[in-house]
């Protein structure tokens, strides 16, 4: 209760900021990225997202005829320009963009890179869940955009607080693991977004007992065994050898296979919550 008590007051401290600063005429002068680099609001039309979650965050605003390229693992049909850790630079460089929009989880190098051929580059960091709800008001000044936007961000805010409070009655207490990998796997840890939806559903992120800087860990399977979790989540296509494998080794958790970009910081976040809900019912 007291995980959505605060990501209710955040966001509605986020909305009056907005509304205040646009009121006074300040939010069209620049909006600051998680760089602290100032940006000027304008209607920039030229731009290369460097995450699949920032393309559905751009989409989601009305803005896709403004994308020009994107990463390999976006659907929207742009250029290609690489991944999340390998952007093409030259690519990207041909396209002439306005503006580039990254995950600080991205690569420095490449980061330092553009912004060496003097290519603008917004740097965005989802640690929290409201931190979701924070970029897209942040990108709705930075281009300007109309108020029904505006209006639209705070809509699908309030269907979160909803889906959590739904979520929150049947996830209190549950311990819950999220697997990104196998054999090698990496989970999520007490610094990641995931970590903190699962906490605001009311669950236990199991990995938090391994306070980690970065927003994903890696841990043996000896570990996950001893962490008991009642659900394991797994994002790793091939699902059934892992829990077959898992089943063999005594673990008792119940498998629920989630899409990869559900464990984005998107929109689709409500799906893997939707998700989390479906995996404990009957438990």
């Amino acid at each position: 209760m007291l995980f959505r008590g605060m990501f209710r007051l955040k966001v509605l401290i986020l909305v009056l900021i907005s509304f205040f600063l646009e009121g006074i005429g300040l939010s069209k002068d620049y909006v600051l990225d998680k760089m602290g680099t100032k940006f000027l609001s304008k209607n920039y039309s030229r731009m290369v997202s460097l995450a699949p979650s920032l393309t559905e965050i751009l989409v989601f605003l009305d803005l896709s005829n403004r994308i020009v390229g994107t990463t390999r693992y976006c659907n929207l049909l742009t250029q290609k320009v690489g991944g999340i850790y390998d952007p093409d630079i030259e690519r990207i460089v041909l396209l002439k963009p306005d503006l580039v929009l990254m995950l600080k989880l991205g690569s420095r190098e490449n980061y330092d890179e553009l912004v060496k051929r003097n290519i603008p580059v917004f740097v965005f960091d989802f640690i929290k869940l409201e931190d979701l709800i924070t970029g897209m008001y942040d990108i709705s000044r930075l281009m300007n955009l109309e108020k029904n936007i505006y209006e639209k961000i705070n809509s699908f805010s309030k269907q979160l607080e909803s889906l959590l409070k739904y979520a929150g009655r049947h996830l209190k207490g549950k311990r819950i693991f999220v697997m990104y990998s196998y054999p090698d796997i990496y989970t999520a840890s007490s610094n990641s977004f995931v970590a903190d939806v699962i906490r605001k559903c009311g669950g236990v992120n199991v990995a938090d007992s391994f306070p980690y800087q970065y927003q994903t860990i890696i841990i043996n399977l000896e570990r996950l065994i001893m962490l008991k979790p009642d659900v394991v989540i797994i994002s790793d296509p091939n699902f059934h050898l892992i829990t077959n494998e898992l089943s063999t080794y005594g673990l008792k958790s119940k498998f629920v296979f989630v899409e990869p970009m559900d464990l984005s910081p998107s929109l689709r976040i409500t799906n893997f919550i939707h998700n989390l809900v479906n995996s404990v019912s009957g438990m």
